[in-house]
């Protein structure tokens, strides 16, 4: 389970990179802290469905809010 926010946008410069930091003003009007990652967002090398990954959480954490 992922333990932040998903989103997937169309950025204009293609110059980002995995690792990218930016800032999104979001619909609660407030700009959020937002990083660009690789797809797979998770498990990259396919663990999970090669029954490599045995320890997949059976539901999400509580938000920790700080």
């Amino acid at each position: 389970y992922q333990e932040c926010v998903i989103g997937i946008v169309l950025l204009d410069d293609a110059q980002g990179i995995p690792g990218s930091s930016f800032q999104v003003l979001c619909n609660d009007g407030k700009l959020h802290l937002a990083e660009i990652c690789s797809l797979p967002m998770y498990d990259e090398n396919r663990e999970i469905v090669r029954g490599r990954k045995i320890d997949i959480p059976q539901a999400p954490n509580p938000w920790k809010m700080s």
